[in-house]
């Protein structure tokens, strides 16, 4: 488990994260990261838990996240994500949370 939460971190996630394939865990929550989940993220093939909530988040959650077949967790609220829950996610048979608040609606899941 990386965890950097609450670090003031700024600028946009490194996509060199997405190299650290044997990861289990990411928390970069409440932090001041901004733009986009970077793509290379979906090389993190073993992740179970990935926490990016409260930061600046802004875009689309990407569909690549329903390729992360280990996912358990996974919190993005408090971001300025737009548009709704990609379609990917519903296969995701190991995803028992998922968090997500754009400013209009809060979705939960808990399977």
């Amino acid at each position: 488990m990386l965890d950097l939460s609450g670090n003031f971190l700024e600028g946009v996630i490194p996509p060199e994260l997405g190299n650290l394939t044997n990861l289990e865990g990411l928390n970069l929550s409440r932090n001041r990261l901004a733009r986009n989940i970077p793509p290379e993220l979906d090389n993190l093939t073993n992740i179970e838990r990935l926490n990016l909530s409260y930061n600046r988040l802004t875009g689309n959650i990407p569909s690549y996240l329903g390729s992360l077949a280990n996912l358990k967790c996974l919190n993005l609220k408090g971001n300025n994500l737009e548009k709704g829950i990609p379609e990917g996610l519903d296969r995701l048979d190991a995803l028992g949370e998922f968090y997500f608040y754009n400013g209009r609606t809060t979705r939960s899941l808990f399977c």
